[in-house]
């Protein structure tokens, strides 16, 4: 029977009995608006007891009568008690003596519930202070399933220093086979293996524990994150002599870890043998990686069989697996199977290609000079709805340099902004300068120039190279030093050999062979080493000034420095015959006659190898 203490009507008080059982969650609301509180006539209706018959109001009216600990712990742990309530609830004990672990734990539970990160960590931090203080006597008290729950909340509240210390402070405590797994997962994550492999190998000793493959399996995982193959190795040896025989976890961690460590062939190797020997079937993300692993090893067409394998499973491939296939088979010039890779994407197993991807076709046609397909391609790119970008108009732009079309090259540059919306960048501006320079329309390179430096794009070196090669073709020193000025002065780019290199060329075809060999003893001294082009410039020098003496210097110093190859072997034979010393051309022809192209260019200058 219950006895009411205020105003509130007998019939008014029934209707709320009768729907708080349908929303508990009203029952706060309710109480605090009337002032309502509540004396049970039955004293033996304690709070445990209400709450098993799901007389929730008649639970809390007990429990705010007497307000205790073991009480608030019963009601807090019941999910029909609404989170607001469960505030108040702790509000009204939270100053009592002594703490209760199970309050603490039962409030987290609910605050975890309710996704509260907040509430849950100040109430876990409560909790860790009170643990923390506690005697080894009173941790002795604490029973075995509450004990373990307290070690994996630390677990999980990035408390693991705190739960290991808590361990060897209580070495009689009983630790069950889940929280050491919960603990051996932590140290692993917190790169502490060698605390985990203390605990694993006392877990018999100490904990009356013997592990199970989910607990060798986590010090796998430790060894390998580590960089320790050979120990993970060692320890899988020892796994397998004890009789534990690896799931499904410990397959995939071992396939995880070589590949991690390098160790590819080991993980290949295992792959091929996981299903028949272990009955562990591969998913998606096996076979991604195992692709992966393949080609990088070079074996693409390993890795494409095994896509192919997936495909007559039914298993879907991942998005990421088709769009590393995809640019593989781009980037080694087989555009037919990156296309027909892309087909499947979208028609069969309906991903959408990321932007990336269409780039990667498009640099395959570009690569293989596929002019045509390329402009199908940009279309299709069009058609399923992705905008082409910087990269995709900068492989077209070259494509139609290269094929000489020059219009069309022009014609994409204005749709640029016009239709496609994108910038130009310094890029797509050294293309089409490079275009115009190879027609030899010097004033449209000006113009251009002076667009570019209007939209902000700054030239660079690329840009500058272009043009001092082009003045230095055409024997035009003071355009070229004008250009190699402005380079340092306005540009703040400091020259390179190969601006130098323009330079050397247009000293030599004025006959100012002497100073190109000064300024490159200039710049040498200034920490600029010549390259294999440098070289050639200057044999070239040699030719035309008649001048034997340096070209020998120069092979000397060639040959010294071990910087020969074919190009610059051609180059001295060259020098060498024009000089008038045919005897060394065939002396460098015999020492080097095992390189095919040495003959060729021998046969090329001297037309004498038939002879010889």
């Amino acid at each position: 029977m219950l006895i009411f203490n205020n105003r509130l009507s007998k019939t008014s008080f029934l209707t709320f009995i009768k729907n708080i059982n349908h929303n508990p969650s009203s029952f706060r609301k309710f109480s605090t608006l009337n002032n309502l509180t509540f004396n049970s006539a039955d004293e033996n209706n304690n709070t445990n007891n209400l709450l098993e018959k799901q007389e929730y109001t008649e639970a809390l009216q007990h429990f705010y009568n007497t307000p205790n600990l073991k009480d608030a712990s019963h009601l807090i742990s019941n999910n029909q008690i609404p989170l607001e309530e469960v505030t108040k609830i702790y509000e009204s004990i939270k100053n009592q003596e002594p703490k209760n672990c199970n309050l603490f734990l039962a409030l987290i539970n609910r605050y975890k519930e309710e996704n509260d990160k907040k509430k849950e960590n100040q109430i876990f931090n409560e909790m860790k202070q009170l643990v923390n203080n506690m005697s080894i006597e009173d941790l002795g008290k604490i029973d075995d399933n509450p004990w373990n729950t307290i070690i994996c909340e630390f677990c999980k509240h990035d408390s693991l220093l705190d739960c290991l210390s808590l361990i060897d402070k209580v070495p009689s405590k009983k630790v069950n086979k889940t929280s050491l797994n919960i603990i051996l997962n932590n140290c692993v994550e917190n790169k502490l293996t060698d605390k985990a492999l203390e605990i694993f190998n006392s877990m018999e000793q100490r904990f009356n524990i013997i592990p199970d493959v989910k607990h060798y399996t986590c010090i796998l995982k430790g060894l390998f994150n580590e960089k320790r193959p050979e120990e993970a190795r060692n320890f899988y040896k020892r796994m397998k002599n004890e009789g534990i025989l690896p799931n499904d976890i410990t397959i995939l961690t071992l396939i995880h870890g070589y590949l991690e460590n390098n160790l590819n062939d080991r993980a290949i190797q295992l792959f091929k043998v996981m299903e028949k020997k272990f009955n562990v079937s591969p998913t998606a993300r096996e076979y991604s990686i195992i692709i992966r692993a393949c080609v990088l090893d070079g074996g693409l067409d390993e890795g494409f069989v095994l896509f192919q394998q997936m495909e007559s499973r039914n298993i879907r491939p991942e998005a990421v697996t088709l769009h590393f296939l995809i640019d593989c088979f781009s980037k080694v010039g087989n555009v037919d199977v990156a296309l027909e890779l892309l087909d499947k994407m979208k028609n069969k197993f309906h991903y959408k290609p990321l932007l990336a991807t269409y780039n990667s076709v498009m640099q395959g046609l570009t690569q293989t000079k596929r002019l045509d397909d390329a402009k199908k391609f940009l279309s299709v790119m069009e058609q399923d709805g992705v905008n082409p970008d910087e990269l995709t108009l900068h492989l077209m732009l070259n494509l139609y340099v290269e094929h000489k079309r020059d219009k069309d090259a022009n014609y994409l540059f204005r749709l640029m902004v016009q239709k496609y919306h994108v910038q130009p960048t310094i890029y797509h501006y050294n293309t089409l300068i490079k275009c115009l320079i190879k027609k030899g329309s010097i004033e449209d390179v000006i113009k251009l120039f002076e667009v570019m430096e209007s939209t902000g794009v700054s030239p660079d070196s690329v840009t500058l190279s272009t043009i001092l090669d082009f003045y230095a073709t055409r024997g035009d020193l003071k355009q070229t030093m004008v250009v190699l000025k402005n380079m340092q002065q306005k540009y703040k780019i400091t020259p390179q050999i190969q601006h130098f290199n323009s330079l050397f060329k247009v000293l030599i075809r004025q006959g100012r062979f002497r100073d190109a060999l000064n300024l490159l003893a200039k710049i040498e001294g200034d920490g600029i080493k010549p390259i294999d082009h440098t070289f050639t410039i200057l044999l070239n020098g040699c030719r035309n000034s008649d001048d034997l003496g340096t070209g020998r210097l120069i092979h000397q110093r060639l040959e010294k420095e071990g910087l020969l190859n074919d190009k610059l072997i051609s180059a001295l034979m060259k020098m060498y015959f024009d000089c008038g010393s045919r005897e060394e051309a065939k002396a460098l022809l015999y020492k080097y006659e095992d390189r095919e192209e040495v003959v060729k260019s021998y046969e090329h200058i001297a037309g004498e190898v038939d002879e010889l």
